[in-house]
């Protein structure tokens, strides 16, 4: 699954399934060591009891777009290890009205039993011997118009169209199951649906027939062995784009759109196959299933990787000729490489139950940018794993963050086990780092061995691990578990040491990267692959280590002496933070721009804002690095640079305002200006990327009033002829005169946003609008979030952009939003619910914190994870909190005394 988060969106996720003529391995059925005699008459806690598993499941489904019910009937085959008077399935909101048994010694009529929200049972008037049985069910069940899991409807250009989600435990809203991932076995659909209706689910269709009242009867071939979270279907009025028959198998591939939308998935047509071509040849076997469907949901959390059927969200599936950008081209490059990477590992070879959700997800966040890559090496993927190493080291700076491998005893650890920066940033980034330290070849002989052994089935990781040891010859299991098992993340420093005889050596030493605010000695340790590079003597060398220890020293290769400089590095793959002596820190600034690659100054630039927040460093060194690094000529690195370089307004007085502007004008200022509004034909997707982050910060902070005036000018054009701005900067640019105008314009583009029809357009504007910064536009703008016509996506991109945004709002944002909670929130699914206490790490003021924090602890527990999220996001707030005083003192003793602050 690929999921979108505000923070960097895409964090896309994803997953998928399994080949139909893949017989040669036998099926893996979960070890269930919950095995009775007689299953309880009261429901299971959790999980399932044991003593029944299923061998395939024959489920026939009456939906209709639209429609707020549907009919099933489903014959289940089970496998009953001792004999039982009682047997428990999953279910949720479906109402079971016949339940028959039918096993060698006759037929029997059961009970039906309830079994609160998740259960069903049934109860036969006789014991069932063990061995095999046949469970026919007759059922009814619920069509959601609010939720984005189970059945669900939506209507686009007046269209309905029906959908499933049924990840991560939803498939028992479709029918009753065993739905837990380890229980895998084939599934065979038959839907009956309104005739003209096109139907597709995970595999070919088998059969059409007309049925009675004007509907078509459609059977599905029957599936490999899949669990149910990975059963899906789609039905509505699609219109079909072929792409052909793509592959080693010549698998036939569509994209099915609302109708009329051909021309906007023009990029994603020439996308896809040379995707699917790499991934292919990296996994060493063609593409497991018999055929590929890409549906477009208009309202959905990002991307799912059903075998066979995967679905996606439209604005990364669809975008109007004239609004692509390199950035949503790169965004869905990523998300299918995601979810085509989920077919062979996490849908031919599945998660035998939740805890190894990092697998599945890590591996296809790893594998979606080594594709990408590969594909498009202009695009730099290194610096998007870079920006992912980031993201998912300062949540793991959090004392309240989970380790990677967790234990699943909840539906709300199961939705937590989805967690964005752990189970796909911070393992995508591992991975990368076993890849180097154990080499790449041998890292993709272990994943294909894995694949191989494992297809059709279930694994763990310690499968995975066995395979990358036999291939690498390295006993990977203890190293990798130490960044699995404990949650947080390490700090290395690293100390020169040089003899007057004999060859340098680096004193090292690990420990827990914590915060200033909190305690500084831990007991965590990790088995770190550590690569370093150094420079002296005019040559440059590269060495890696195993460091397992709490301290221990790297000795140097001779021929670089002493070493004039240090990158403890080496590539910036490896997921530690890093932090070098005081001469060492020199050393590396001077020699940086010319010895190190971009992505490993990337790397040192956010390592070192990393001290910063540890207190080894203060925000006056921070301030510093922008007159070190503003020469630098990567856009990348330029990228970079802009993030450590702002200044919120919250921690500097107004007075200071202008001497802020005048230091970001002397160091970004000439390169802002060079790029101008307009890209040139050769310019690079980062260039184009660098325009915006540059616009936006120097004509706000940066009050660069000649720009804000250029910007406001060209918006008015644009909004007039949608033409004068490249699609990249649209928004940025929106926003900068929603701040510069009067409120006029604030109106004039509410107006257009309730107007505009198209999701990504009206996302956009919606996006801009958050930008406000008078209390009046506050007022004409926050209305919009109860607007029925704001789609969830863009109500959490309005909502939390109006809370981060502008500080002097903020009060009154909070207290709008806790007034007219009920009514907001009452559109919103579950999952978008859960993120909803998330607000609460905006706030850095103790008042406000306690307020808001009372507000959400009344509310928490109707979402699973919402409880978890609001803890994490007081944490932050707290912390927050107790880093102002220090950090806004620190900014403006940088901003009156140093030379960079007074610019003379």
């Amino acid at each position: 699954m690929s999921i979108l988060k505000p923070a960097h969106c895409a964090l896309l996720i994803a997953a998928f399934l399994l080949a139909a003529c893949r017989t040669a391995h036998p099926v893996t059925q979960p070890v269930i060591a919950r095995t009775v005699a007689e299953a309880p008459a009261t429901p299971p806690p959790f999980r399932l009891p044991g003593g029944a598993r299923p061998v395939q499941y024959r489920i026939a489904l009456t939906v209709a777009p639209g429609s707020e019910g549907f009919h099933g009937e489903e014959e289940i085959e089970v496998s009953l290890s001792a004999p039982t008077r009682t047997l428990w399935l999953n279910a949720k909101n479906l109402t079971v009205s016949s339940a028959v048994l039918t096993s060698p010694r006759g037929v029997l009529h059961a009970e039906v039993l309830p079994g609160g929200a998740e259960f069903v049972g049934f109860r036969f008037p006789s014991e069932v011997s063990a061995g095999a049985a046949t469970l026919r069910l007759e059922f009814q069940g619920k069509v959601s118009r609010t939720e984005f899991s189970g059945l669900f409807s939506q209507k686009e250009s007046g269209r309905e169209f029906l959908f499933t989600q049924f990840e991560e435990t939803d498939a028992r809203q479709g029918f009753p199951c065993f739905d837990e991932p380890g229980f895998k076995v084939p599934f065979q659909l038959t839907l009956t649906v309104p005739r003209g209706m096109v139907a597709a689910s995970n595999t070919p269709i088998e059969s059409s027939v007309n049925a009675p009242s004007n509907m078509t009867r459609i059977t599905f071939a029957r599936t490999p062995p899949i669990p149910s979270y990975l059963v899906a279907f789609v039905v509505g009025p699609f219109e079909v784009v072929e792409l052909g028959a793509l592959g080693a198998r010549s698998v036939p591939v569509r994209l099915l759109i609302p109708p009329g939308r051909r021309a906007d998935v023009a990029f994603d047509l020439t996308a896809i196959p040379p995707l699917l071509a790499v991934e292919e040849a990296y996994f060493g076997s063609p593409f497991p299933y018999r055929k590929l469907d890409i549906v477009d949901v208009p309202n959905f959390f990002g991307a799912m990787e059903n075998p066979g059927l995967i679905t996606f969200l439209q604005s990364e599936l669809l975008v109007r000729p004239g609004d692509d950008t390199p950035v949503r081209q790169q965004t869905f490059s990523l998300i299918f490489a995601h979810e085509l990477a989920h077919q062979w590992f996490g849908d031919s070879v599945t998660l035998a139950w939740w805890d190894e959700t990092w697998l599945n997800e890590s591996f296809a966040s790893w594998m979606e940018k080594k594709a990408v890559e590969q594909w498009k090496p202009e695009w730099q993927g290194a610096f998007e794993s870079q920006n992912g190493r980031n993201i998912a080291l300062r949540a793991d700076a959090q004392r309240s963050q989970r380790a990677i491998q967790r234990d699943i005893k909840s539906a709300d650890d199961i939705k937590l086990a989805f967690e964005g920066t752990t189970a796909y940033l911070k393992g995508e980034t591992i991975l990368a780092m076993f890849e180097a330290w154990l080499g790449p070849e041998a890292f993709r002989r272990g994943i294909q061995r894995y694949l191989r052994e494992h297809a059709d089935g279930s694994a763990h990781s310690d499968d995975l691990f066995q395979t990358l040891s036999r291939e690498s010859g390295r006993e990977v299991a203890p190293v990798f578990s130490s960044f699995l098992v404990q949650p947080g993340a390490p700090r290395v420093s690293f100390e020169r040491v040089c003899a007057a005889e004999g060859p340098a050596k680096l004193r090292m030493r690990q420990q827990r990267y914590v915060l200033q605010t909190e305690a500084r000695e831990t007991s965590e340790r990790w088995q770190i692959p550590v690569c370093v590079s150094a420079g002296g003597h005019g040559k440059t060398v590269r060495k890696c280590v195993l460091l397992t220890a709490e301290r221990d020293e790297l000795t140097l290769p001779p021929e670089v002496g002493c070493p004039d400089w240090v990158n403890p590095n080496a590539g910036g793959l490896g997921y530690y933070r890093s932090s070098l002596e005081p001469a060492l820190r020199q050393a590396a600034l001077t020699h940086a721009k010319d010895a190190w690659t971009a992505p490993e100054r990337v790397s040192l630039l956010s390592d070192l804002v990393a001290l910063v927040g540890s207190g080894d460093l203060t925000e006056k060194d921070r301030l510093q690095l922008l007159p070190v690094f503003a020469g630098d000529n990567e856009p990348n690195v330029q990228s970079m640079l802009v993030q450590t370089s702002t200044i919120p307004d919250e921690l500097i007085a107004k007075s200071l305002w202008p001497r802020r502007a005048r230091y970001l004008q002397k160091y970004l200022g000439p390169r802002t200006r060079k790029l101008g509004l307009t890209p040139r034909p050769d310019e690079t997707k980062a260039t184009r990327e660098l325009r915006v982050a540059l616009v936006g910060l120097m004509a706000n902070e940066g009050e660069d009033l000649v720009l804000r005036a250029q910007v406001v000018k060209a918006v008015k054009a644009w909004l007039a002829t949608h033409e004068g701005l490249t699609p990249e900067l649209v928004g940025t640019a929106l926003a900068v005169a929603v701040r510069a105008e009067p409120i006029s314009f604030t109106e004039q583009l509410v107006k257009a946003a309730q107007a505009e029809p198209d999701r990504a357009r009206k996302s956009r504007l919606l996006g801009a609008l958050a930008a406000v910064n008078t209390p009046e536009k506050l007022a004409r703008v926050f209305p919009l979030l109860l607007d029925p016509a704001t789609d969830p996506n863009a109500f959490m991109g309005l909502l939390f952009g109006l809370a981060f945004r502008e500080p002097t709002l903020r009060p009154e944002v909070f207290s709008r939003f806790e007034n007219g909670y009920d009514a907001l929130v009452a559109r919103l699914p579950q999952d978008y619910l859960a993120m909803i206490p998330v607000l609460t790490s905006a706030l850095c003021e103790p008042a406000a914190l306690a307020s808001t924090r009372a507000f959400f602890e009344k509310r928490v527990g109707r979402a699973p994870g919402d409880r978890e999220r609001l803890k994490q996001s007081v944490e932050a707030a707290e912390r927050c909190i107790a880093r102002k005083e220090v950090r806004t003192r620190e900014i403006a003793s940088f901003l009156q005394g140093s030379r960079e602050g007074r610019l003379n």
